[in-house]
């Protein structure tokens, strides 16, 4: 899911494939955290309005949504997906990374990933919403964070895949 809705609010409620997913406020950003989990274990991060982050239930890296561009795996690396207007629609193109624009994809993600790693140990966050309202998904995201800094990339851009 690309992060374009209005708010926030929309989000949370919206991304019912989502089945476990929270709303946080962190003190380092000025938009709110939206993450959650898929009924087999597949989670999404939603930082700010530029980035998001899509894994399967391994923990690798499937998708990538970040300034407005879009980036998917196949066959363990990323690559760049364009929309070209058509007539009759879009068309997407998609073209491999090279290493170099590889690396600096994941290093900005490791960042966002080792500031939440660190807010959770110092507790400096606040949960704005959370569904289901039971649960501890807090240490559900935080005992994964470390498997998303492997920085593995899945063979394709499914969640089921």
């Amino acid at each position: 899911m690309e992060r374009s809705l209005e708010n926030d609010e929309d989000l949370l409620a919206d991304a019912t494939a989502l089945v476990e997913r929270a709303q946080l406020e962190l003190p380092t950003i000025n938009n709110s955290f939206i993450f959650g989990f898929r009924t087999n274990g597949a989670l999404s991060l939603f930082f700010e309005d530029a980035a998001t982050y899509h894994f399967n239930q391994r923990d690798e890296l499937r998708r990538i949504f970040l300034c407005g561009k879009r980036y998917k795996a196949e066959e363990g690396q990323l690559l760049s997906v364009d929309r070209i207007p058509q007539t009759r629609g879009v068309r997407l193109q998609s073209a491999a990374l090279d290493p170099e624009q590889t690396e600096k994809l994941l290093c900005g993600m490791n960042q966002r990933l080792d500031v939440l790693d660190s807010l959770f140990d110092a507790g400096r966050y606040r949960i704005i919403a959370k569904i289901p309202k039971h649960g501890d998904i807090i240490a559900r995201l935080h005992i994964r964070i470390p498997e998303l800094l492997q920085n593995r990339i899945a063979q394709a851009p499914y969640v089921g895949a």
